[in-house]
């Protein structure tokens, strides 16, 4: 979200859109599984979206997906430097591994 008005701090909340004139700006967030000692560990990830129109919309809620053009960006002097970024995202169909022997 962004100020209808930039140069007003009171004006009214709109949705953000992307600087080059192209789609809307939207925020996924992904919950990602990582190790940490020898267990999992999830870590939230809100990744910025630039779409004509909601990249999530056919994507049932915990189901896996697949990220393109995943990047990592830092602003510095900022509390929380880290942001991420994608082209894209889209779900995924696992399938199970055979078992070894």
């Amino acid at each position: 979200m962004e100020r209808a008005d930039g140069n007003d701090k009171t004006s009214q909340p709109v949705q953000a859109r992307d600087k080059n004139g192209g789609g809307l700006k939207w925020t996924a967030t992904i919950a990602v599984a990582v190790k940490s000692f020898d267990r999992d560990k999830y870590e939230n990830l809100s990744i910025t979206l630039n779409a004509p129109t909601q990249p999530c919309a056919n994507i049932a809620t915990g189901a896996p997906v697949m990220i393109d053009g995943l990047v990592q960006g830092l602003m510095p002097g900022n509390k929380n430097p880290q942001f991420w970024s994608a082209d894209g995202i889209r779900q995924v169909t696992v399938q199970s591994q055979a078992p070894s022997r």
